[in-house]
């Protein structure tokens, strides 16, 4: 059973976790599921169909980090080859096929297709998707980028047409990269020392936090010492300090910079939000949520479709985070700009927001509005969620 076979190491994967304290090479298969959307093949069933409750991707698979606005899906399975589908724009799905206009035959990708090999070998550590672009991280812990390279969001020292890729080409010469988050054409990435570096769109939002409106087009260190980080849809970013303390930047439309100010003026650099103890975080259009390192769970911001999960009017914001529920189980959180999923400790899916193409999982009539977290019940053993495919397309990695 999928409790079972937690618990079974090999010698070097109970060394990894007990003693170093790491995860080392080790990645544990996992299923991979989806749900939602299948315009543009997100569902990855060979087909454009629409489910409305969740369907298991072939394949064990490992690790996805979607810009929940993309029409891009990629992944990374446990073997560490890395696979993409969806939408082929600007070359996004980087198969060396563009697509720009009705001139090619390659749009779309309705299943997985693995990247071809890139300097001889093949294996990725991290990938995430922003729009119309992508950005990942090779095993030698090299940066990666393909596609549209909109004002800068590939970081490779150039924009626009001209700068399109269909393939990944690398980003500097710097192996040192640890992670990776992608949004509205631009990026964020950690070294393995800790510092955060962004480049891309900048422009009135001030998205990049580098207290300015310049857009970047090379990787641009933020200052600061950072554990995670997520960027939200065009508008603001987050992320978490080593030291546990939560920030962030952009406009404060509806509140969404977690300041008890509900005025939409812009936080061109990281403005820390109160606490000391966040340890997770997620950013939708206007609104975020965050899991506290006691396993409560906090939403904040706009609050369109009920999708701050505090059963409150539909446009009731909130300009400072708010409990959801008194549970202290939470365990990983995905937010888009109509809905959130959230896993707890037992490895129950929870969803809520907006149920627009059966986003939600929940097999019921739609649209309709949910606007407090109610469980997905046919998935057990959810270790982490993700929201792309235009925030209408879920996904789900189950522990095998």
């Amino acid at each position: 059973t999928p409790a079972q076979r937690t618990n079974t190491w090999t010698l070097d994967e109970w060394y990894d976790q007990a003693v170093a304290g790491t995860q080392g090479a080790y990645n544990a298969p996992n299923e991979l599921w989806a749900w939602g959307s299948g315009d543009k093949g997100y569902s990855a069933q060979n087909s454009q169909v629409q489910y409305s409750s969740p369907i298991q991707i072939p394949g064990e698979w490992t690790k996805m980090k979607p810009y929940h606005d993309s029409a891009i899906l990629a992944a990374i399975k446990s073997d560490s080859t890395l696979w993409v589908w969806g939408n082929n724009y600007e070359g996004g799905l980087g198969l060396n096929q563009s697509f720009s206009g009705g001139s090619s035959p390659v749009k779309a990708k309705s299943s997985p297709t693995q990247i071809p090999s890139v300097g001889g070998f093949n294996t990725w550590n991290m990938v995430a998707t922003g729009k119309d672009e992508c950005v990942a991280i090779k095993s030698d812990n090299s940066l990666h980028g393909w596609g549209r390279n909109s004002q800068g969001g590939l970081g490779l020292n150039s924009e626009g047409t001209a700068g399109r890729r269909s393939r990944p080409v690398q980003i500097g010469s710097d192996t040192t990269w640890s992670d990776v988050t992608g949004g509205d054409f631009s990026f964020m990435a950690l070294k393995s020392d800790n510092t955060m570096w962004v480049w891309g769109k900048n422009e009135s939002s001030r998205i990049l936090g580098l207290n300015d409106d310049v857009d970047r087009s090379s990787p641009t260190q933020l200052p600061g010492s950072w554990a995670s980080m997520n960027k939200g849809f065009r508008y603001a970013n987050a992320a978490i300090k080593t030291d546990g303390t939560l920030w962030m930047w952009g406009l404060n439309t509806d509140g969404m910079m977690g300041q008890n100010s509900p005025e939409p003026s812009a936080r061109s650099s990281p403005t820390q939000l109160l606490g000391t103890t966040w340890s997770k975080v997620d950013v939708g259009d206007s609104q975020a949520a965050a899991i506290k390192t006691d396993g409560t769970l906090w939403t904040w911001g706009k609050n369109e479709y009920g999708n701050l999960g505090h059963d409150t009017p539909s446009n009731a914001f909130k300009s400072s985070p708010t409990q959801v529920g008194t549970d202290s189980t939470w365990h990983d959180v995905a937010m888009s700009s109509i809905h959130t999923l959230a896993t707890k400790t037992d490895g129950s899916l929870w969803a809520w927001g907006l149920n627009n193409q059966g986003n939600l999982g929940l097999n019921q009539p739609q649209p309709t509005i949910v606007k407090s977290p109610v469980q997905v019940g046919s998935l057990p053993s959810v270790t982490q969620v993700h929201i792309g495919g235009e925030a209408n397309a879920s996904f789900a990695f189950l522990q095998q």
